[in-house]
């Protein structure tokens, strides 16, 4: 017995693959299971990946046909002059989305932060 109970981690495949993630290595190198505890700065990029797949469909690079219409406009665009993005660029349902968002984060932040980061 190692006295090793539990590995904190970045969320990376390197890190979490099932067969050859580094977790994996080090639990079956110490012959222990161990509980993971995923990196708390990381631990959300999962469960935002799966939203992100429900809202816009499966991402798969360039094929998103949010970032697909924004690919083929991109030779039209003067970089020179770039601007921030505002509501009125958007469709209703991408400005409704932003809408609900900014809504949630100021919620949050409202909220308790026990640890201040």
């Amino acid at each position: 017995m190692t006295g090793v109970s539990s590995i904190e981690f970045d969320i990376t495949a390197s890190n979490t693959g099932l067969k050859n993630g580094a977790c994996t290595f080090i639990e079956n190198s110490l012959k222990q299971e161990l509980a993971w505890v995923a990196c708390h700065h990381h631990v959300m990029e999962l469960p935002l990946a799966a939203a992100f797949s429900i809202l816009f469909g499966p991402a798969g690079g360039l094929h998103v046909a949010m970032f697909r219409s924004f690919q083929q406009t991109w030779s039209s665009i003067d970089q020179a002059t770039y601007e921030v993005a505002s509501n009125d660029m958007f469709d209703s349902r991408t400005s409704a989305l932003r809408e609900e968002m900014v809504q949630f984060c100021k919620a949050t932040l409202e909220g308790l932060h026990e640890r201040d980061d």
